[in-house]
């Protein structure tokens, strides 16, 4: 028979906290040389066709930061 044990008291942790550590990190190691980042904002629209009329709905904004190395 399988013992199963409990798991230790934890924190889970987002997926934003590790990327914001692993962005620190990556700025850390180059310190002193320029990090080039490209920050994307998107702003979502649908238009929705309705009984020969066109709806525009729009959704949240969402952001984008990718880092260039």
């Amino acid at each position: 028979m399988t013992e199963i044990s409990t798991v230790p008291n934890q924190s889970y942790v987002s997926w934003k906290q590790i990327a914001v550590t692993k962005y620190e990190k990556l700025r850390g190691v180059e310190e002193g040389v320029p990090i080039k980042e490209v920050i994307e904002t998107i702003k979502p629209v649908l238009y929705i066709a309705k009984n020969g009329k066109v709806e525009i709905e729009s959704k949240g904004t969402v952001q984008n930061i990718n880092i260039l190395a």
